[in-house]
């Protein structure tokens, strides 16, 4: 459980903050601020789901390195298919221009850096 809050924390983190340095959305108020972190939130809501029903935090069975990364893969996927659907529904959450894709970059490095990380130290 520790894990997914650890992950849940850095993956906001980086969702956050690539909203707010390469979206440079305009935050007049705190309105302004509440919707680029719910933007966060569900976007890091939605990743850690996938990456919980891929197996991802399943480290009773081994996983190898290929394993692990079609796993990550099949995860973003699904959490790109997911925000879509999200995103037909509520067209406000919808990122600005690109940052979808930025953010699962991102979502994929941090995953990969931590998985590796939390591994190494069991």
């Amino acid at each position: 459980m520790s894990l997914i809050l650890v992950e849940g924390v850095a993956l906001f983190a980086a969702v956050a903050t690539t909203v707010f340095f390469w979206g440079q959305p305009l935050l007049l108020d705190w309105l302004d601020v509440a919707n680029l972190l719910g933007q966060a939130a569900v976007f890091s809501l939605c990743c850690i789901v996938a990456f919980y029903y891929n197996d991802l935090y399943n480290f009773e069975v081994p996983h190898d390195v290929g394993q692990l990364f079609r796993r990550l893969c099949r995860a973003l996927g699904l959490s790109a298919l997911v925000l879509a659907g999200g995103y037909l529904l509520f067209p406000g959450m919808i990122l600005g221009g690109n940052l979808a894709s930025y953010a699962l970059l991102l979502t994929l490095i941090w995953a990969v850096l931590i998985f590796r990380v939390l591994s190494s130290r069991t």
